[in-house]
């Protein structure tokens, strides 16, 4: 019995102390691994850090030509704003303000004086048709 006692202890200590030597192993290879992706996130976030530097400089070019730009538009609005300032505009010339009247004015105002439509033609050197025509269009108008 001692004998299987004394078989079991040493079969319980080469285990225990293979267990050790295996987590060691397990320990020391993360660590090496972990070295290498802290490596490559490194390298990952040095690569995004430069790409974003370089986006930040395009962008301010831009800005700033933008800026230029307007500037410059500025100053074409305002330059334009001065011109409209000292702009007069120029003062209407005096007219003689008399008006002409048309022909169907003139028969429809001969017509209200009471003439015939007759004496409407030949005053206004227009054929009788026309003229009673154009009174007939007004007085269906009117009613």
């Amino acid at each position: 019995m001692t004998l299987l006692l004394l078989t079991s202890l040493l079969l319980h200590l080469v285990t225990f102390y293979a267990v050790i030597i295996l987590f060691r192993r397990q320990e020391a290879e993360p660590t090496q691994d972990m070295d290498k992706k802290m490596r490559q996130m490194e390298d990952i976030l040095a690569a995004y850090t430069e790409e974003m530097k370089a986006s930040n400089e395009r962008l301010l070019q831009e800005i700033q030509g933008t800026a230029a730009a307007e500037i410059s538009q500025n100053q074409k609005v305002a330059d334009a704003e001065e011109v409209q300032r000292s702009y007069t505009p120029p003062l209407p010339q005096e007219q003689d303000e008399t008006f002409q009247l048309s022909d169907r004015a003139k028969v429809l105002q001969l017509y209200a004086a009471g003439k015939k439509p007759e004496q409407i033609a030949e005053e206004l050197q227009m054929g009788t048709g026309e003229v009673e025509l154009l009174i007939r269009f007004h007085l269906q108008l009117e009613n």
